[in-house]
């Protein structure tokens, strides 16, 4: 998971507030999966490729018996992984996508269709909302968020993502 991430962002928030959180990098799962097929050959398999990744992901799930799954975004994952993961582990199923779920330049079919398998769909934004629930979501949430810098050990600034007050 690059360090930049929103996902590492939300690593280092959760253990800055003393949880111990298990990250796995479902991107590098789908990539390990596909990195020797170029783009045209990727199109013939993307199927096989999308049921491989999801399998090697439960499969990581299932050894780290979260109390919680948070997802971000998750475009490639399928009905059935989202539906084993919370009966095989009993854990609430969330989603924070940092994109708009219906907007065709930044969304799926899968990430659509699986919008009702969610506990929660959390966005970033109160106009969402709505749209996320006409779309089957159990449950929609905006979860407000800024930027703060933090400031390393070795004196130089960085940022962090931590839940805030910023109304959008």
């Amino acid at each position: 998971m690059r360090a930049e991430s929103l996902g590492s962002s939300y690593i280092r928030a959760f253990r800055d507030a003393g949880c111990d959180p298990i990250a796995i990098d479902s991107e590098a799962i789908y990539w390990d999966v596909s990195w020797m097929l170029n783009r045209y050959t990727f199109r013939a398999v993307v199927g096989w490729v999308t049921r491989r990744a999801n399998s090697r992901l439960l499969a990581r799930v299932m050894e780290a018996r979260p109390h919680l799954i948070l997802i971000f975004k998750g475009e490639w994952l399928m009905i059935d992984t989202l539906v084993r993961m919370r009966r095989l582990t009993g854990a609430p199923l969330f989603n924070y996508n940092p994109d708009h779920p219906f907007n065709p330049e930044t969304s799926s079919k899968l990430l659509i269709d699986a919008i009702p398998e969610y506990d929660y769909y959390l966005t970033w934004t109160k106009f969402l909302v709505p749209e996320i629930l006409r779309g089957g979501a159990r449950r929609a949430e905006r979860i407000p968020s800024l930027y703060h810098q933090v400031i390393r050990r070795d004196g130089e600034k960085g940022s962090s993502l931590v839940l805030g007050c910023e109304d959008h």
